[in-house]
């Protein structure tokens, strides 16, 4: 039974070295927010959950300079996203007056209208109590449903300049340690066709 009692306290000491470091991975993942600015006054928001961030930071800023981008300080583009729970639904399968009066009932900021889409924005603590309401409320499951850092203005980018923002964007994505890639970019749905 000593094989037992040795590794039940090796158990305990590796729990208790766990906590502590699932409690120094998040203040990690709260630290590694990085801004880019590329050409054109395109904004880039990356949030990273690391374990080294100096290899991870040297990584993602050689990303964003090979893309023509530059790194900004800490919270330089931040400023320009806002935290909102967006719940999207098609359309073609609700009933857009059933939608809107349920969503003001629950106390949504907005609903809108995009493309073939309705849109009902939340703040972030309300998110999952509206989406609740809506589904309690009868309506079909959303087509899309998150927490995201939202822009509060767009670029619009064309030519060389959206497929480079593009590229940068799917480039940071394949990176293990990136989390969210959130912009404000704009672009045509033929330069996301063209790049594949």
């Amino acid at each position: 039974m000593s094989g037992h009692n040795r590794w039940s306290k090796i158990k305990h000491k590796k729990e208790a070295s766990d906590s502590k470091k699932s409690k120094v991975w998040t203040k990690v993942i709260k630290e590694l927010t990085i801004s880019a600015r590329l050409p054109g006054g395109t904004a880039v928001l990356v949030e990273i959950m690391t374990d080294n961030r100096n290899r991870t930071a040297s990584e993602i800023r050689s990303v964003i300079a090979h893309h023509g981008g530059n790194l900004g300080a800490s919270g330089s583009v931040g400023w320009m996203f806002k935290k909102q729970g967006l719940i999207v639904f098609e359309k073609a399968a609700i009933e857009e007056e059933k939608l809107t009066d349920q969503a003001i009932e629950l106390g949504a900021d907005d609903i809108r209208t995009e493309g073939e889409s309705m849109v009902v924005v939340t703040e972030p603590k309300e998110f999952e109590r509206i989406r609740e309401g809506l589904k309690g409320a009868g309506l079909p499951a959303p087509a899309h449903a998150e927490v995201t850092m939202v822009p509060q203005n767009t670029v619009h980018l064309t030519g060389k300049e959206a497929i480079g923002a593009v590229k940068l964007v799917n480039a940071l994505e394949d990176n293990d340690d990136v989390q969210n890639v959130y912009s404000n970019m704009d672009v045509d749905d033929s330069v996301l066709e063209s790049i594949g």
